[in-house]
């Protein structure tokens, strides 16, 4: 390519119709596997969730600046849509803001993901709070190779705000209750998290909600020690 040809693409404020036909067999893809997962979500949530699964994976693929992190507008630049930065800007907000973006429904896709029809028995489901900015988070996930495979995750603020529940230990309880419920049938999970977590699930959520075992993993020196509560 010559040089004056990349400086204009470079520098169009519009994205090149080409871009769009580069993405197209994978975005089909996903489409198509985020249709049968995601079943419960309406058809528009589940084409912008798989265009934006596209460009997650296109950012993940290229360098980034900002020690590694990832952001807004790193996704927006690459989704795989037509038209100006300034309206995929506005796309990706749009959808992050939708009603329609149930994170009940989203759990229940990604168990499906997951565990298939291969999911029976015992499984690990590990959960634990973060943070991003002012933004609290509690995630869950199952361990895999090394990893851990994003099952679910309810984002709230202090000071209290949330209308679904009265304080935080309910919406861990509502967390939990939730993950159990978008799990096959046959999985029973074992879920693991910090001490400050046991704490706060009663044992009678434990036994009447969950109906299966907690583990309380606990650093002691070098050695890790498991409590399991019934």
């Amino acid at each position: 390519m010559r040089p004056g040809i990349a400086t204009s693409l470079l520098s169009s404020s519009r994205r090149p119709a080409s871009v769009e036909g580069q993405e197209g067999p994978l975005l089909a893809l996903l489409d198509a596997a985020v249709g049968k997962a995601f079943s419960a979500l309406c058809r528009p949530v589940q084409k912008n969730l798989a265009v934006l699964t596209v460009a997650f994976l296109r950012v993940l693929g290229a360098v980034r600046s900002g020690h590694g992190q990832l952001s807004l507008a790193a996704l927006f630049r690459v989704l795989p849509t037509a038209g100006t930065p300034h309206a995929r800007e506005k796309r990706l907000h749009r959808f992050l803001r939708n009603p329609r973006l149930d994170p009940r429904s989203v759990t229940d896709g990604l168990a499906r993901l997951i565990f298939g029809s291969r999911g029976r028995g015992l499984w690990p489901i590990l959960f634990d709070q973060t943070k991003a900015g002012a933004t609290q988070a509690l995630f869950a996930g199952v361990p895999f190779q090394g990893r851990a495979l994003p099952l679910a995750v309810y984002t709230f603020q202090y000071p209290w705000q949330e209308k679904t529940a009265r304080s935080q230990n309910q919406l861990e309880e509502v967390f939990l209750a939730d993950i159990e419920t978008a799990l096959p049938t046959r999985v029973r999970p074992v879920f693991i998290g910090g001490a400050m977590h046991g704490r706060r699930c009663s044992g009678s959520r434990i036994v009447k909600v969950v109906s299966t075992s907690f583990v309380d993993a606990r650093a002691r020196a070098s050695n890790i020690r498991a409590r399991v509560v019934s």
